[in-house]
C-alpha cells in the first residue's frame, strides 16, 4: 500500500545461522516517492530459530521509525510466520512471545502501521542489508542521501515507483566494476590504484580502511549477480590483499620501497603464493554459493 505524503514504508528482513544462532537485521525505509530515506544493517543477538530472528527484524524496523520520528503507514516482512504472529489478536503462545510483546509496545505507539507479508523479490534491499551485517560484523544506520556504496548492495534489482510492480525484480543491473577494472589491469603492480587511493605521505590507516570498506561493500561476491560472482570474487580477494599490505605500517613501508625501485611489479602474485590465492578464491566462492542457495524462514542464512 502506497503511503500518503509525509508517511513512510518499512521493509525488514533477517539473516540467521542455525549452526551458531547468530542473527542480523536489515531495514529500509522509503517515502511516498519510493526514495530511500533510511537504511540500516544491524548485527543481532543470538536466536533460537529463524522466526525469532525475523521477529526481531520487525521490532528493529518499528523501533528505528520511532527513534527517528518517522510515521510508517506499513511494514513488510517476507516471513509469513512472524507476520501472522504479530497480527494475531489472541494471546501468543510461540516460544518467541517475548519478542512479540516488545513489538506490541511499538505497535501501540504506531497504531496506523499495517504489518504484512511480502515476497522475497519485493524485499531485496532489506535482505542484502541483513547479510551485509553478517559479513561486516558491524551495525550501521544511514540517512538520506544513502551512500553510493550502500545503494550498490541492491544493484541486482531495480525498484520501480509505488503501485503495480513496486519492488519486484525487474531485471539485473550490471554490478559496476570501475575500481575492478583498475584492480584487474594493475594486478601485482599498484595496490594504491586497487583501492583508488592517492600515493601520499599523508595517507593514514583510517583512509586505507575507509577505502577498503567502501569497495568491499560494492564488490563482495554476495552482493553481485550470480553471472558476475567469479569476477567479483577475484576482485574481492585482490582488494583484501591490497588492504592487508597498506593498512600495516611495516608492510606498507616495504611495499613503498619496492614501488620506488620498480620491484613491486615483479613480486610473484604480490607476495602471495598461488596456493593461498586459490584457497581464498575457493572459500569465498563456496561461501557465496551456500548463501545464495540456502533457505530458512524467509530464505535467510549466513
Amino acid at each position: 500500500m502506497r503511503p500518503s505524503e509525509g508517511e513512510t514504508k518499512i521493509n525488514v528482513d533477517a539473516a540467521f545461522c542455525p549452526a551458531s544462532g547468530e542473527s542480523a537485521a536489515g531495514v529500509v525505509i522509503r517515502d511516498h516517492r519510493s526514495a530511500v530515506i533510511l537504511a540500516a544493517s544491524m548485527v543481532g543477538t543470538k536466536c533460537r530459530d529463524a522466526e525469532e530472528a525475523e521477529a526481531i527484524a520487525i521490532y528493529e524496523g518499528l523501533k528505528i521509525a520511532v527513534d527517528y520520528n518517522l510515521t510508517p503507514a506499513s511494514l513488510e516482512s517476507d516471513c509469513a510466520t512472524a507476520v501472522a504472529a504479530v497480527n494475531r489478536q489472541t494471546m501468543i503462545t510461540s516460544r518467541n512471545w517475548h519478542v512479540y510483546d516488545n513489538i506490541k509496545v511499538y505497535r501501540n505507539v504506531l497504531p496506523s502501521c499495517v504489518i504484512s507479508k511480502v515476497s522475497r523479490n519485493c524485499n531485496e534491499a532489506a535482505h542484502k542489508l541483513a547479510h551485509l551485517a553478517t559479513t561486516s560484523g558491524s551495525s550501521n544506520v544511514w540517512l538520506s542521501p544513502v551512500p553510493e556504496a550502500v545503494r550498490e548492495l541492491w544493484c541486482t534489482s531495480k525498484v520501480s515507483s509505488y503501485g503495480a510492480g513496486f519492488g519486484r525484480r525487474s531485471g539485473h543491473r550490471r554490478c559496476t566494476v570501475k575500481a575492478a577494472a583498475t584492480a584487474t589491469a594493475s594486478r601485482s603492480t599498484d595496490y594504491y590504484k586497487v583501492l583508488s587511493l592517492e600515493h601520499s605521505a599523508d595517507l593514514g590507516e583510517e583512509d586505507v580502511k575507509r577505502a577498503y570498506r567502501r569497495l568491499a561493500l560494492q564488490y563482495h561476491p554476495d552482493v553481485c549477480p550470480p553471472s558476475r560472482r567469479a569476477e567479483s570474487t577475484e576482485l574481492f580477494v585482490e582488494l583484501r590483499r591490497a588492504y592487508e599490505t597498506l593498512s600495516d605500517p611495516a608492510t606498507r613501508f616495504q611495499y613503498d620501497a619496492e614501488l620506488r625501485t620498480g620491484t613491486a611489479a615483479r613480486r610473484p602474485a604480490d607476495g602471495f603464493s598461488k596456493d593461498v590465492w586459490e584457497a581464498q578464491l575457493s572459500v569465498l566462492w563456496a561461501r557465496s554459493e551456500r548463501r545464495h542457495s540456502a533457505g530458512s524462514c524467509g530464505g535467510n542464512r549466513f
